[in-house]
């Protein structure tokens, strides 16, 4: 093999290992797995407010949005108030994340940066979300979920895709967590006839 040919070869497998790296992390797109609801009793109806009307980025906007649709349309409550106190019920959530970037992570932003986001970045982030569950003014419980993930930088990938996925996982922890813990009652509780006590003699 001459100089020439072996130059061609070399410069081809870097080609090959970049095309790898670049569609492996852009094929990474997040996938959301549904709560399966269809045959469940649903939760009574709930007020729910996310961030408590903070002002938020356009990207963290898109993930709390995200995660209320989410609850909504898991189909696990008889209704989902987001505008007013209609119902007893409140859950009250909180979501956000930390950045945490390492010599690694800031390596490959840096390479990615230098790139114009040819060649992917990443990011490493702790994701965290905190219910409160309600009764009128009561607090019942408080809850929280704690999620790791990359958010992966590059021009075929949007790091919300990782935030979103993060964002289903949580929400599908919290909604087994509330019905294995009965913290709010199902229209089934409303049905069953109270318990009859016998009288004493």
């Amino acid at each position: 093999m001459n100089k020439e040919s072996g130059r061609r070869w070399n410069n081809n497998i870097w080609l090959i290992c970049i095309a790898l790296l670049c569609f492996g992390c852009a094929s990474n797109k997040a996938v959301v797995k549904r709560y399966d609801t269809a045959r469940q009793d649903q939760f009574l109806p709930v007020n729910m407010n996310i961030n408590g009307g903070q002002i938020l980025t356009v990207g963290h906007a898109s993930v709390v949005h995200f995660l209320g649709r989410t609850i909504i349309n898991s189909n696990q409550f008889r209704d989902v108030e987001v505008s007013y106190l209609r119902y007893p019920y409140s859950l009250e959530i909180e979501h956000g994340w930390a950045t945490r970037t390492g010599p690694v992570s800031l390596i490959s932003l840096l390479v990615s940066a230098g790139s114009v986001l040819i060649i992917p970045g990443y990011m490493n982030e702790t994701h965290t979300m905190n219910v409160r569950v309600l009764y009128n003014d009561t607090l019942i419980e408080s809850l929280q979920y704690t999620h790791e993930t990359k958010a992966i930088l590059s021009l075929w990938h949007l790091s919300d895709d990782n935030r979103k996925a993060v964002a289903g996982e949580m929400v599908q922890e919290f909604l087994a967590d509330l019905r294995e813990r009965k913290l709010i009652p199902t229209m089934g509780d409303l049905n069953r006839p109270a318990p009859v006590m016998d009288k004493a003699i």
